[in-house]
């Protein structure tokens, strides 16, 4: 199941209009969150951790976001195909 979800991924969803221009605000989020970094000329480790963790759970929530409106859009499609 994983194998079909990861092709569906690469094949469909992140080639789609959508998925660039969510991949952009990502980025951008990100960049915020390490431009506090930027005004330090050093980190902490644990400073470096909390940078981290920001950094995959803004991209850990956008994926489910962005997951779960793709696969309602699936059904949609498919019922009214």
């Amino acid at each position: 199941m994983i194998d079909r979800i990861g092709t569906i991924y690469e094949e469909a969803y992140s080639k789609s209009s959508t998925a660039v221009n969510e991949d952009m605000k990502l980025s951008e989020e990100i960049k915020e969150l390490l431009a506090e970094a930027d005004d330090r000329r050093s980190l902490s480790r644990d400073e470096v951790g909390d940078l981290v963790f920001a950094g995959s759970s803004t991209g850990q929530a956008q994926g489910f976001r962005e997951g779960f409106r793709y696969a309602f859009a699936l059904m949609f499609e498919s019922l009214l195909g």
